[in-house]
C-alpha cells in the first residue's frame, strides 16, 4: 500500500510518464496523450486517500474529466437542439 503523501507524488509520476510516452506516439496522437496527461495533472491535489494503487486513482480521475467533457458536449448539442436537459448519468 502506497502512503498518502506517496501515491501523490505517485500519481504526478504517472502524469509525467505519459506525458514522456506521448512523445513516442505517432504525430496524430500525441496531442491525445498529452490531453491524457493533462486531464490527470487536474487532480494533482485531489485527496488520494482513498486510493491504495496510483494506476487506479490515475485512471479514475482521468475518467472523471471525460465524464466532464461528455457532459458539457450533451449540453452544449442539446441548447444548439432546444432540447431540455436532465441530470443524470448518462
Amino acid at each position: 500500500m502506497v502512503r498518502y503523501t506517496g501515491m501523490k507524488t505517485a500519481v504526478r509520476e504517472i502524469a509525467d510518464r505519459w506525458t514522456r510516452g506521448s512523445r513516442a506516439l505517432v504525430a496524430e496522437s500525441q496531442p491525445y496523450g498529452y490531453q491524457l496527461a493533462a486531464m490527470l495533472r487536474r487532480h494533482e491535489n485531489d485527496n488520494v486517500a482513498m486510493f491504495d494503487d496510483p494506476l487506479e486513482a490515475a485512471l479514475f480521475f482521468v475518467l472523471i474529466e471525460l465524464v466532464k467533457e461528455n457532459e458539457e458536449v450533451k449540453r452544449e448539442r442539446a441548447a444548439r437542439d432546444g432540447v431540455p436537459t436532465g441530470h443524470g448519468f448518462w
